[in-house]
């Protein structure tokens, strides 16, 4: 399996677009993250839409009661949140070639 890191990200992307400076890519792709990570921390449910790409969504958890091993303490854990991503049907079916008509 082959792992894509956030400084593979930017220079294949500097790379694409090949009109802006790698710098200012960096920044556009570290401002995206920031954005949704500040969206995922909070304590609520949503959903985040990337039209054509897929949709992060974070649900509330049922209360659940957890036992430490050793010390046999139980403990509830009430405010637990899921986060998920799905692939939207669009980005299954595409080939590379059809991705980059649509940019």
């Amino acid at each position: 399996m082959k792992k894509i890191v956030k400084t593979d990200l930017i220079e294949a992307t500097a790379d694409e677009v090949n009109v802006l400076p790698k710098t200012v890519v960096a920044y556009i792709i570290n401002r995206f993250l920031k954005i949704l990570h500040r969206q995922l921390k909070k304590n609520e449910e949503f959903s985040i839409e990337l039209r054509g790409f897929g949709v992060f969504t974070k649900k509330k958890r049922k209360p659940s009661i957890i036992k430490n091993p050793k010390t046999n303490e139980s403990h509830l854990y009430q405010d637990l949140y899921s986060i998920s991503f799905r692939l939207s049907k669009n980005s299954l079916s595409l080939k590379e070639e059809d991705l980059d008509e649509k940019i």
